[in-house]
């Protein structure tokens, strides 16, 4: 079960290069798919997803295609090899995952040995629990969620882009996530990332 977790996407040679020794040597059969849903206001239009598209095909695979678990139905996830779950709002991409079904297809894909990464809330919700992002942005709550239940492949709340709460006023909020929150946070800062085998 390939998990590859990352904070701000596969933009590093070096995060590129550990991607790419998941994958097999010929990658012209190959195809993708890059969940759009946690970014609400561009969805398939934002940089991120554009981007990472773009180097799924530079890298030799076949088809790339974005699915939005907002409009698109969470079992098209089985007819690609990879998947990849972009960021934007984890708070909002958890709730679309687990309404939509698309956390069992996750599962069930990641039993079988497809590869799934995720990049920034795409690798938060792999967590025990997203409750530190609505600790930290309790304005991305737009859904209301109360259960911030993660979907727990890791036993650690995953933080993305830590590197980037390092000011005198996130310590404070970090410090308060780390304290109402009982398992460990796991602090991914950008250019870093975690493979699960």
């Amino acid at each position: 079960m390939p998990l590859f977790l990352t904070a701000n996407g596969l933009y590093s040679k070096h995060t590129m290069a550990q991607f790419l020794s998941l994958l097999p040597q010929v990658k012209t059969d190959l195809t993708a798919c890059i969940i759009t849903t946690a970014d609400i206001q561009y969805k398939n239009k934002s940089k991120h997803a554009v981007r990472t598209k773009d180097l799924f095909y530079a890298i030799g695979f076949a088809k790339v295609d974005y699915v939005d678990l907002d409009t698109d139905p969470a079992n098209l996830l089985l007819n690609y090899d990879v998947v990849h779950i972009n960021g934007g709002n984890p708070l909002y991409l958890l709730a679309r995952v687990k309404d939509s079904g698309a956390h069992e297809i996750l599962a069930f894909m990641l039993s079988e040995g497809k590869l799934v990464s995720g990049q920034s809330a795409g690798a938060a919700i792999f967590g025990s629990t997203i409750q530190h992002a609505d600790i930290l942005h309790p304005e991305w709550n737009e859904t209301l969620l109360t259960e911030f239940s993660g979907l727990g492949v890791l036993r650690a709340a995953i933080l993305p882009h830590s590197n980037r709460y390092r000011t005198a006023s996130y310590e404070t909020v970090v410090k308060k996530a780390m304290e109402e929150i009982t398992d460990p946070i796991l602090f991914l800062g950008d250019g870093e990332y975690i493979i699960l085998p």
